[in-house]
């Protein structure tokens, strides 16, 4: 007696281009201190972007002139530079320090005294080992440097200078990016202490307002300044060619920058891609060409004798 048992295998797969991951951040007022949060699709309806949720706000003392120094930490906390002033003796006496603010309540959790040279912050980011930088300066140095920050004892250490204040930075992937006064874009190599200027955005009188890093790319807050003092200049969301720095606008109208020589108004600070929802992947024309593929290489026909 012989029998032939037919076992058909069945695979389903969905292919298909995966939907754009949901971009998570913080952006605060160096006006008012305003904390705003937001979750959109960058593909998504821009309104997401410009009509964010209010968390609060948080001290303005908190920040430096106009520069506002604020980062994401790894462990989600948001992280404020705070320059505290004080006069001892009629001598004004500078001390840089560090709050960690728990999201989306804005306590503060922790806080860091920043020790050493520098009594500025311009601004603060984690590097993706977890080290801390912050760029900043000492009185009355017309430098700016880039220090690396000991996150148990507060020591800063002077890695690079640069002749014009740097005042926003990010990282994408192992990269590191920085603004310089307004309108140039570096790179800096802190294992080669080699720097590149990607682009220099004074001839479009374009201010770059804020730096951040997501999905691999990197994005700002900029704007075009109105002269005179006057009607407020829209500030628009865009990423940034890591090559030559060519900008494409994403979100037109994020917020309002001040007319006049405004301060740059608005963080932009995203919060880490890995630790955003995972993304849906959607079916296509070409997804179902590929399921009906699969579905027919997956019949298998096992022939087993059994005597």
């Amino acid at each position: 007696m012989r029998t032939t048992a037919v076992v058909l295998g069945f695979l389903l797969v969905v292919a298909g281009p995966a939907a754009a991951q949901q971009m998570t951040g913080q952006s605060i007022s160096a006006l008012t201190g305003l904390v705003t949060t937001f979750t959109c699709d960058e593909h998504g309806d821009p309104d997401c972007f410009r009509y964010r949720t209010e968390l609060g706000t948080i001290p303005t003392t908190f920040f430096t002139g106009e520069a506002v120094a604020t980062t994401l930490a790894p462990s989600g906390e948001l992280v404020v530079g705070n320059t505290v002033e004080t006069w001892v003796g009629g001598t004004l006496s500078r001390e840089i320090r560090l709050d960690w603010l728990e999201l989306p309540s804005l306590d503060v959790v922790s806080s860091l005294t920043v020790t050493g040279e520098p009594e500025v912050a311009w601004d603060i980011a984690f590097g993706p080992d977890g080290t801390l930088w912050m760029t900043g300066r000492y009185f009355p140095s017309s430098v700016c440097s880039l220090y690396t920050v000991d996150q148990v004892t507060g020591q800063a250490s002077e890695v690079w200078t640069y002749w014009r204040d740097l005042t926003s930075i990010a990282f994408v992937g192992e990269r590191m990016f920085l603004i310089a006064g307004t309108s140039e874009l570096l790179e800096y190599d802190p294992a080669t202490g080699v720097e590149r200027l990607v682009a220099d955005y004074l001839p479009q009188s374009l201010w770059v307002a804020s730096l951040s890093a997501f999905d691999g790319r990197l994005w700002s807050l900029s704007f075009v300044p109105t002269y005179p003092p006057g009607p407020q200049a829209l500030m628009h969301l865009g990423t940034h060619n890591l090559e030559n720095g060519d900008r494409e606008v994403l979100v037109q109208g994020f917020d309002y920058a001040p007319g006049g020589e405004p301060a740059p108004a608005w963080t932009l600070d995203f919060a880490n891609p890995e630790q955003q929802p995972a993304a849906i992947p959607g079916v296509g024309r070409f997804g179902l060409a590929a399921i009906v593929v699969l579905i027919g290489l997956a019949g298998v026909l096992l022939a087993r004798r059994v005597f």
